[in-house]
C-alpha cells in the first residue's frame, strides 16, 4: 500500500512553471499585504503587551508572563531591535509572515486541485478573514503559518512514506501552540488522522510517523512546559483557562461567537484541512 499522485507527462515543465507561479504570488502577497498594513496606525493592546513582554526577554532573558504564549512575542521584539519602531515592526512582520503563508496554502492547494492550485492560493490569501482581520489579530498569521506547513509535511510524509517529514511537521506544528493555545486543536486533528489510518489501512508505518511526529512536539514545547511548571502552571491549568475564555464568548451568544475572529479564521483554515487529507487519501492504494 502506498500513495499515489498522478504524474503529468511533462513534469519539469510543469515545475518549473510552478516555482515561477509560487515565487510571484509570494512576491505579489507580501507588497499587498504591505499596502493593508500601511492602514494599521498604532498597536493593538495585546501586540503592546507581546512587544514588552518580548524585550523584557531579550534584556533580562527571563519571559514574564503565563498568560501570552513566548514564541509571537519574541519574533516581534526581534523585528523592533532592526527597526527600532514598534509600528514599522508590526507591519513588516504582517508581511513577512503573508508571504510565508503562501508556501504551504500553495502546497495543500495543489493536492486539491493542481490545475487552480494558483486560483485557490489567491482566494483563500485575499480572503477578508485572511487578509484584514489577521491585521489586528497579529497572532493569527503566524499561527496559521506554522500550523499549515506542519500540515502539509504531515501529506509529504503520508505522500513519500517517510517519517522524517513527521518530525519536521512535529515541530511546526509545537511552534504554532508556541504561538497560540489553538495549535492543540490541530494538534488533536492530526493525532485522530494517524489513529483513524493506522486502523483502517492496518500499517505499522503510521505507527512510526505518529511517534517521530509526538516525539518532536513534546521535545520543542519541554522549556516553555517546564518554565509554566516553575511558575504554578501546567497545560492542563492553561487550557482550562482557554476554555473559561470560550465558555465566556458561548455566555454573549451564538452570533458573537460566529463574529469572533478566532471562529472565522479557524473555520476557514480547518475546511482546508479537512479538504486537503480527503484529496489526499483518494490517492492511497
Amino acid at each position: 500500500m502506498k500513495w499515489r499522485i498522478t504524474e503529468d507527462t511533462d513534469s519539469s515543465n510543469d515545475n518549473r512553471s510552478s516555482h515561477i507561479q509560487l515565487i510571484l504570488m509570494v512576491v505579489s502577497i507580501f507588497f499587498l499585504y504591505e499596502i493593508v498594513s500601511l492602514s494599521k496606525t498604532s498597536l493593538g493592546f495585546d501586540e503592546r503587551l507581546y512587544l514588552k513582554y518580548g524585550l523584557q526577554f531579550f534584556h533580562s532573558f527571563h519571559y514574564s508572563s503565563t498568560k501570552f504564549s513566548p514564541l509571537y512575542a519574541l519574533i516581534l521584539a526581534s523585528f523592533f531591535k532592526f527597526f527600532h519602531d514598534p509600528l514599522l515592526a508590526s507591519r513588516a512582520l504582517f508581511s513577512v509572515l503573508g508571504g510565508m503563508l503562501t508556501f504551504p496554502v500553495y502546497y495543500i492547494s495543489s493536492l486539491i486541485r493542481k490545475k487552480h492550485a494558483v486560483y485557490i492560493t489567491l482566494t483563500t490569501m485575499l480572503m477578508p478573514g485572511m487578509l484584514v482581520l489577521t491585521l489586528y489579530e497579529n497572532t493569527h498569521l503566524l499561527f496559521l503559518f506554522l500550523s499549515l506547513t506542519s500540515i502539509a509535511f504531515i501529506l509529504r510524509s503520508a505522500i513519500s512514506e517517510k517519517s522524517c517529514w513527521c518530525f519536521i511537521a512535529g515541530i511546526f506544528m509545537a511552534l504554532a501552540y508556541l504561538a497560540r493555545l489553538d495549535g492543540l486543536i490541530y494538534f488533536f486533528l492530526i493525532l485522530a488522522f494517524f489513529v483513524g489510518c493506522r486502523f483502517y489501512y492496518r500499517s505499522p508505518k503510521y505507527t512510526q510517523m505518529l511517534f517521530f511526529f509526538l516525539v518532536a512536539f513534546l521535545l520543542t514545547i519541554l522549556p516553555w512546559q517546564y518554565y509554566l511548571f516553575l511558575n504554578g502552571r501546567h497545560l492542563i491549568s492553561t487550557v482550562s483557562i482557554y476554555h473559561s475564555t470560550a465558555i465566556k464568548l458561548y455566555g454573549q451568544g451564538v452570533a458573537a461567537i460566529l463574529q469572533s475572529p478566532n471562529f472565522i479564521l479557524n473555520s476557514q483554515t480547518i475546511f482546508l484541512l479537512f479538504k486537503a487529507f480527503a484529496v489526499a487519501l483518494l490517492h492511497y492504494f
